[in-house]
């Protein structure tokens, strides 16, 4: 194993097939942006609102760090340093030279490979793997907010997979999936500290409170300071931590059978839907549609509607409490 040579991902690379390309494919797929809201959606209002909203901010944050990370140190992807190498899922490949990966164990890519793949434009860069660093600070969130012993299965297995698949399709090197998941670690411990058991240690720590102002604030000093940051991210960032202050620890009743629960999901899901096409008008009739700043706003603007709004819809549903059913406190594994 070497933490910047291609010797790891050529070596996955010799058992591809059909079907291994798929299933590696597959856990990518899982690790994207719709995967991981839908997993979000499904938390905060089917499971625990507070978990959920906990969860969400951390993954946020951890966005905005990998980011942040990858434009510091600008380490290409192996398929742009080594034309051995297969590009076999994302953005097609441009090497820029024949074998230009890391000469040793410890050694980083060659300055002229760096220089050169970081004078191109478009290209992406690896370190740390955003997918693994995702993966990382949800499983090990969920392990640590809901107190489960059985929970930690999750960052068993699927942070070596995301790590596996990621190196398999040619997008990642060895050291890349490792920082992902040192920094995934490092962004749920912090949550852990900040949110406390099941999310509810804002109501009792003004520090908690404190921290997620420093958060919010953070984040809109990169969106103003730092060219590039995703303020997508900032944006609903920024709205959750608002979503936190403003709902109580038990914004709803989550005591109610499964089907009222996966009523609530559909409904926080296609509220920012159908809010869309007003809060375009909106920003389009006062001329901050396509700016950055107003893509900040229209996404706070989307994340309240969806957390906030359904909060208030998750009260109604199920109507006049029917379908409630009692249910054993999570974590007691």
């Amino acid at each position: 194993m070497a933490l910047f040579q291609v010797e790891p991902v050529l070596w996955l690379q010799s058992f591809a097939s059909p079907a291994v390309t798929w299933f590696f494919a597959s856990i990518t797929w899982l690790g994207t942006v719709k995967c991981l809201a839908a997993a979000v959606f499904f938390l905060a209002f089917a499971v625990r609102f507070r978990v959920g909203a906990a969860v969400l901010v951390l993954v946020l944050v951890n966005s905005l760090a990998t980011d942040l990370l990858k434009d510091r140190f600008a380490i290409p992807r192996p398929g742009d340093v080594d034309q051995r190498v297969q590009q076999l899922s994302g953005d097609g490949a441009q090497p820029i030279a024949p074998q230009g990966g890391a000469t040793g164990f410890w050694s980083s890519l060659p300055g002229a490979t760096l220089e050169a793949a970081r004078s191109t434009a478009g290209r992406s860069y690896a370190f740390p793997s955003g997918h693994v660093s995702s993966a990382a600070a949800l499983t090990l969130s969920l392990a640590l907010l809901f107190r489960s012993r059985r929970l930690w299965i999750l960052p068993a297995v699927w942070i070596p997979l995301t790590g596996l698949s990621r190196v398999f399709l040619g997008r990642h090197y060895v050291a890349d999936v490792l920082g992902g998941a040192a920094l995934g670690a490092a962004v749920a411990l912090f949550g852990w500290l900040l949110f406390g058991a099941e999310g509810r240690g804002l109501e009792n720590g003004p520090w908690r409170r404190a921290g997620l102002i420093a958060l919010a604030s953070a984040a809109l000093l990169l969106a103003v300071f730092v060219p590039g940051t995703d303020v997508v991210a900032v944006g609903r960032l920024v709205a959750m931590v608002m979503i936190l202050f403003v709902l109580p620890a038990r914004a709803f009743d989550e005591q109610v059978d499964p089907l009222f629960r996966l009523v609530r999901v559909a409904v926080a899901i296609l509220l920012p839907f159908a809010a869309a096409p007003a809060v375009t008008a909106l920003f389009e009739a006062i001329g901050a549609a396509g700016s950055a700043r107003g893509a900040m706003l229209s996404e706070a603007i989307l994340t309240l509607v969806a957390f906030g709004g359904g909060a208030l819809a998750a009260r109604f549903v199920p109507f006049a409490g029917r379908g409630r059913l009692p249910r054993a406190t999570v974590g007691e594994a």
